[in-house]
Parts: structure tokens; sequence; C-alpha cells
């Protein structure tokens, strides 16, 4: 079975238009294909077809992305979970290259790109679970400056007075 849905979208000094293109296994049958026998629970295959016209240039982009998934679900749904998906992603990465300056890391030696990724992952999840308000990159620079802040965040409590 295939199914198609459409979206336009215009924002950020661009129009967009996104077509999802789902083909989906019948019911209680295997959708007959199955690489090397990897994807037992091939269920769906999804194409997005983006297309980017910026205004103020009239510059048009063009991007086809594919996507497998075990679901059974209509177009419009993977639409909206591909969009969750990347707005989750997008946020964390954001976070950790205008806070954690990530991009500007030149580690590249054996793991060590990957272990410092996980060191400030961790580290943004200690700081989001500090309770006050304040913004991450306010509570990171309070957490150099103050030491008993930096213990707040890292055990949950501040030291005690002796």
């Amino acid at each position: 079975m295939v199914e198609e849905h459409t979206e336009e979208n215009r924002g950020h000094g661009r129009d967009e238009k996104k077509h999802y293109r789902v083909i989906t296994a019948k019911k209680d049958k295997a959708l007959g294909i199955n690489p090397l026998e990897k994807w037992l629970s091939l269920n769906s295959l999804v194409e997005v077809r983006s297309e980017r016209i910026m205004r103020s240039t009239g510059e048009i982009s063009e991007e086809v992305r594919y996507y497998i998934s075990s679901s059974i679900q209509g177009a419009k749904d993977f639409s909206s979970a591909i969009r969750g998906h990347w707005e989750v992603e997008n946020k964390l990465h954001w976070i950790l290259d205008v806070v954690f300056r990530e991009d500007d890391c030149r580690c590249r030696a054996g793991y060590s790109a990957e272990n410092f990724s996980m060191l400030r992952q961790f580290a943004l999840n200690l700081i989001k679970q500090e309770p006050s308000k304040k913004a991450i990159r306010r509570k990171q620079n309070i957490a150099g400056w103050d030491e008993e802040f930096l213990l707040e965040i890292l055990i949950g409590q501040r030291k005690l007075d002796a």
C-alpha cells in the first residue's frame, strides 16, 4: 500500500514544501524487501522530498531522505514522528554546539571524540537537573566561579558549613 502526504510551511525567511511517500506492508504480510535478512520487522519504507526556497534570494534547494520502520502508520503520522524526532535532535545539538562549543572540539585520536561527546551530554543533563530558572550557559559560568554551586549541580546539594 502506498500513501502520500504533503505539507507546506512558511517561516524563517523561507518557504518549504515536504512530500512524504510511505510504502507499507499489507496486513499480516511482509513488505517483501529485507536485504541480508537484517530487518525482520521491516514494515514501512518512507521517502521525504523537501524543497526549500529562500525568499530573500530565490535560491532553491532540494533534498530527499529515506527512512525504514517497523511501524505501520500513515504518511501523515510519519511526518509528525519525523518532525518530532528532528525537533528534539536539533535542540540538543544546538545547545551542545552553542553552549559547549562541540563543533570547535578538535579531538580526533581513538575514541576521544565519542568520550568527550558523552561527557558533554552528561554535564548538560546534570546542569538541566539544577532547579533554578537560570539559562544553561549562566549555570555553566556560575559553576566555574562558585564551588558550592558546582557541588550542587554534581551531587544535588550545597556543601554544609563546618
